[in-house]
C-alpha cells in the first residue's frame, strides 16, 4: 500500500510538473506573440510619423522653389531686382553692363549667404561632433580610472598579505 501510495504521489507530481511547465511556456508564447505585435505597431506608427515629416519638408521645399520661380518670373517680366537685393543706382551705362552689373552683384551676395549658411552648418557639426568626442573621453577616462582603482586595491591587499 505504501509503495502504491508513493507511486502515486510520484506520478501526481510529475503531472502537476508537466502542467506546470506547459502553462510557463505557452504564457511565454502568448507574452512574446504581444511583445511582437505591439513592436510591430510602434515601428508603423513610426514610420507613419517619419513619412509625415519628410512629407511636410518636402511640401516646405516645393513652397520655396515655387516663392522662388514667381519671384524671377516677376524680375525677368519687370526688370526690377529680388526684394533682398541691395542694388545701388545704376549709372547710365549700356543696357548689357548693367544686367551684368546686377547678375554679379546679386551673385555676390548670394556666394555670402551661402558662405554664411555653410558657416552656421559647420559650427553645429562641429559642436555635436565636439560633444561626442567629450563624451567618448569622458568614458575612456572613467573605465581607465576604475581600473586604476582597482589595480591599487589589489595592490593594497597584496601588501597587507605579505
Amino acid at each position: 500500500m505504501k509503495i502504491q501510495h508513493a507511486f502515486r504521489n510520484f506520478e501526481v507530481r510529475r503531472k502537476i510538473a508537466a502542467a506546470a511547465r506547459i502553462q510557463y511556456r505557452f504564457q511565454t508564447w502568448k507574452m512574446r506573440r504581444e511583445f511582437l505585435n505591439m513592436r510591430k505597431k510602434a515601428i508603423r506608427i513610426q514610420a507613419a510619423f517619419r513619412g509625415f515629416q519628410v512629407r511636410r519638408q518636402y511640401q516646405k521645399i516645393t513652397w520655396s522653389v515655387g516663392v522662388l520661380e514667381k519671384a524671377i518670373l516677376r524680375w525677368r517680366l519687370k526688370r526690377k531686382g529680388f526684394r533682398g537685393l541691395q542694388v545701388s543706382q545704376p549709372e547710365e551705362k549700356e543696357g548689357g553692363e548693367e544686367v551684368e552689373d546686377f547678375y554679379k552683384t546679386s551673385q555676390k551676395q548670394a556666394e555670402e549667404r551661402l558662405e554664411r549658411s555653410v558657416v552656421k552648418v559647420q559650427a553645429m557639426f562641429r559642436s555635436k561632433k565636439a560633444q561626442q568626442d567629450y563624451r567618448r573621453m569622458k568614458l575612456a577616462h572613467e573605465e581607465a580610472q576604475l581600473e586604476y582603482d582597482g589595480m591599487q586595491e589589489l595592490d593594497q591587499m597584496a601588501m597587507e598579505e605579505s
